[in-house]
């Protein structure tokens, strides 16, 4: 609880000691409402959910509706990779962790768990001044113009979409696909464990 805590204050407090958060142009987030929408209300489910099963279908709303804002905005590959972990993440907390003896209702008191969404809360308000503090700012070009000049000349390819993914991040497209892959394996392993329990329960 203290380190989301200091994880909330430090940005609040950069904002708030001489990085102060400019005016920008809102009409970005018209496309988005709805997914805002579905974000606050899952938010709010996860935050009143008693039972563990129902916590759990409320995060995946959570997790799902973050991958269509990612697709929406042009990262499909961030999307697709986000899609697959939440839904594979679901399967294996359902099928393995569902089983441990964990409460069927949440112990904690009224209090306690306003204290918790408050936390929350502000968690979420001190990131979200942060990256509206970021768009506010002017595009920096350099990068982008960097990418297109040398997608031929040294990473060989005209589409600079497949060049970026496979050269120039190469490092960071290698570590989405090992989140695959691990999701995969740890998929795997779970419904070779099904099938062996219901083997011997057949024997």
């Amino acid at each position: 609880m203290l380190a989301i805590v200091a994880l909330a204050g430090a940005p609040a407090l950069a904002l708030l000691g001489g990085f102060a958060l400019p005016s920008f142009d809102a009409g970005w987030l018209r496309p988005d409402a709805a997914l805002a929408v579905a974000l606050i209300v899952s938010a709010l489910a996860v935050a009143g959910a008693r039972g563990f099963v129902a916590g759990l279908a409320a995060a995946g709303m959570v997790g799902f509706a973050v991958a269509l804002l990612f697709l929406l905005n042009g990262a499909p590959d961030l999307a697709f990779t986000q899609f697959s972990v939440e839904a594979i993440a679901i399967v294996i907390l359902l099928a393995i962790v569902g089983r441990l003896p964990f409460r069927q209702w949440d112990a904690r008191t009224g209090r306690q768990r306003l204290r918790d969404g408050a936390i929350a809360v502000g968690l979420g308000v001190s990131a979200t001044c942060v990256l509206f503090a970021v768009l506010a700012m002017p595009f920096d070009v350099r990068l982008s113009d960097y990418f297109r000049a040398a997608s031929v000349p040294e990473a060989h390819g005209r589409n600079l979409v497949n060049v970026i993914l496979v050269d120039f991040r190469a490092l960071d497209t290698l570590g989405e696909i090992s989140v695959l892959g691990l999701a995969a394996v740890a998929a795997a392993a779970v419904i070779a464990g099904v099938r062996r329990r219901m083997s011997e329960k057949g024997a």
